[in-house]
């Protein structure tokens, strides 16, 4: 769940249509490396370049916010949608909701030289 401090700390974006919520993503900085904390879109508009644009955007702000590389935990039926995008498998991470799960730690770099 996304709270106010979330927002008030944190790089926070909409996408919307047509006065429609599409979806969002949220990047935090921590030093030269950015976490995509989180990367939602309405089930219903799934699979029409939506999370492609929210990806793409969130690539940027992490670039103009000087990060060298963006990292994230990937929902495991998202891991391909992010492999396409350029993102690849580092490490596991324990899941917070599910005990004994661990998620894709999965990380893109930004920076030729990094």
């Amino acid at each position: 769940m996304l709270e106010p401090a979330d927002i008030r700390r944190d790089e926070v974006h909409v996408l919307e249509l047509g006065g429609a919520r599409v979806g969002w993503h949220r990047v935090r900085f921590d030093g030269d490396r950015a976490e995509l904390e989180d990367l939602w879109v309405e089930p219903t508009f799934i699979g029409q370049g939506h999370g492609r644009a929210l990806f793409e955007h969130a690539v940027g702000v992490a670039r103009r916010g000087g990060a060298n590389r963006l990292e994230w935990d990937a929902e495991p039926f998202a891991a391909g949608f992010y492999a396409a995008m350029g993102g690849r498998e580092f490490a596991r991470s324990p899941s917070a909701v599910v005990p004994g799960r661990t998620l894709p730690r999965m990380r893109l770099r930004l920076a030729p030289d990094a």
